[in-house]
């Protein structure tokens, strides 16, 4: 009889231990596991379920409603974040100074990181690329979209960018007071040069080459077409011209009320 009266104690003992570790209330079911330096905890009611992880300084959090789930941990010094609803997925990391967050939504990916004084952030959508990158006073952006590409740098007082577009590239760069300006279009060179008043402009075009420089009040033209070179000189009240076409020479020089014309052909 004792023996019997001894199990039913112990039956009755476990039964209440267990019931202070499982919850049943209607629709909501909550458990509770402690072992050592390790606690659990499920929630659940109706759709959405919850668990929470203690692990020594590790903590873990998760949590799904309907299509949405989260999902939180911590270890020491690191946080990370992540997010699920429907096509959406959002994550979220923080390591000491350094910080990222990535964003996934259909067909746009957005990435952003920030470490330090460094932020780095690259946005895709279809096929557009764009990427910006700030590392104290520099500031690079480059941009893919089909098959034009767009580069902009700017380093202090330097500027820097660069559009390529199929056959057809364009560079800009500023430095200070100077100015250089070079585009390709298929077989076409343009490059033009601004420093302070001198001013340089350089086309080429097949066979062709045209060139202009101003600096003050002197202009100095030159053009090369074939076997024909023209140059042009203008300086304050004096110009100068040169001719050159096959084995013709002319040259033409006017200096106030003074005109001087000289003419080579052949021999």
């Amino acid at each position: 009889m004792n023996l019997i009266v001894d199990t039913l104690c112990k039956v009755r003992g476990a039964a209440l231990k267990l019931g202070q570790m499982l919850s049943i209330q209607g629709r909501q079911i909550t458990m509770l596991s402690i072992h050592c330096r390790q606690i659990t905890m499920l929630s659940i009611q109706g759709k959405q379920i919850t668990m929470l992880s203690i692990q020594g300084k590790h903590i873990t959090v998760l949590s799904i409603q309907g299509r949405q789930i989260t999902m939180l941990c911590i270890q020491g010094k690191q946080i990370t974040m992540l997010s699920i609803q429907g096509k959406q997925i959002t994550m979220l990391s923080i390591q000491g100074k350094h910080i990222t967050v990535l964003s996934i939504q259909g067909k746009q990916i957005t990435m952003l990181s920030i470490q330090g004084k460094q932020i780095t952030s690259l946005s895709i959508q279809g096929k557009q690329i764009t990427m910006l990158s700030i590392q104290g006073r520099q500031i690079t952006m480059i941009s893919i979209q089909g098959r034009q590409i767009t580069s902009l740098s700017i380093q202090g007082k330097q500027t820097t960018s660069l559009s390529i577009q199929g056959k057809q590239i364009t560079s800009l760069s500023i430095q200070g007071r100077q100015i250089t300006v070079l585009s390709i279009q298929g077989k076409q060179i343009t490059s033009l040069s601004i420093q302070g008043k001198q001013i340089t402009v350089l086309s080429i075009q097949g066979r062709q080459i045209t060139s202009l420089s101003i600096q003050g009040k002197q202009r100095t033209s030159l053009s090369i077409q074939g076997r024909q070179i023209t140059m042009l000189s203008i300086h304050c009240r004096q110009i100068t011209m040169l001719s050159i076409q096959g084995r013709q020479i002319t040259m033409l020089s006017i200096q106030g009320k003074q005109i001087t014309m000289l003419c080579l052909q052949g021999k």
